[in-house]
């Protein structure tokens, strides 16, 4: 097992981070995964068979959780981290708590960045990270406007961090998925869960970060034509007109 890559998947338990861990397990990666849920962490590593594959059940909107994760990414040597832990939690800003919010944005943000932090500071040439960020950070939202700020923060980082690793030879990316067929609706509180015909399943948007991982070329990749459109809607648009033409009505 000692030649084995190791990659670390967060929010691993379910949606695209099950996916991602089942893919990387596939190539041989010995996976690590993270999230909460020790029963889901403790099937999908039924599931994943032998290999040398672990989980860490942390918390990663806690400083406590945050902080043992990325101890374990300073002393495991992995090639590749996954950073897709995130939640969303729909209704106008001064509807939803306050503390609502800042864990919404320690687990978007922060832990991100403390994660990327401790992986980045051991990279070496070959290694990469990928950030799973949203179309949503392209456009604000309303009613989901710290959620669409948090991911607008991710896309940056991300190519940022993207420019300043080339030259060590490490590459970060971003994946920008649209409304996907995960338990993140029914989380956020949004009734009726995805829309119709233009949802993908989370295997579709693994497949999309997977080749971009591949080609190790641009460092935002957005999944799906019609959240290619989305996109660019502010390119069109005024900043004024469009989160009046994007804002949820009714």
């Amino acid at each position: 097992m000692a030649d084995l890559k190791k990659a670390m998947v967060t929010g691993a338990s379910e949606g695209m981070g099950r996916v991602f861990a089942q893919r990387m397990a596939a190539r041989g990666y010995q996976v690590t995964l993270v999230a909460r849920s020790e029963g889901k962490l403790q099937q999908l590593l039924v599931e994943l068979g032998d290999g040398g594959h672990r989980y860490m059940v942390a918390d990663l909107s806690t400083e406590a959780g945050m902080g043992a994760v990325a101890d374990d990414i300073r002393s495991s040597q992995y090639e590749l981290l996954i950073n897709n832990a995130g939640i969303s939690i729909s209704g106008g800003f001064t509807d939803l708590t306050l503390e609502q919010q800042l864990a919404m944005v320690r687990l978007n943000c922060d832990s991100l960045t403390t994660l990327a932090y401790a992986f980045l500071q051991g990279a070496k040439a070959g290694d990469a990270l990928l950030n799973v960020a949203s179309i949503m950070g392209f456009f604000p939202y309303a009613t989901q406007t710290v959620y669409g700020a948090s991911k607008a923060y991710v896309i940056s980082l991300t190519e940022g961090l993207w420019y300043e690793q080339k030259a060590r030879g490490v590459f970060v990316m971003s994946v920008c998925p649209g409304p996907t067929a995960t338990a993140f609706f029914d989380r956020a509180g949004i009734d009726g869960g995805p829309p119709k015909g233009i949802t993908q399943t989370p295997e579709q948007v693994v497949e999309v970060a997977l080749k971009a991982l591949d080609k190790r070329g641009a460092p935002t990749h957005i999944s799906g034509w019609f959240n290619k459109f989305l996109a660019s809607l502010p390119r069109i648009l005024t900043r004024k007109a469009a989160v009046q033409a994007l804002a949820p009505k009714g």
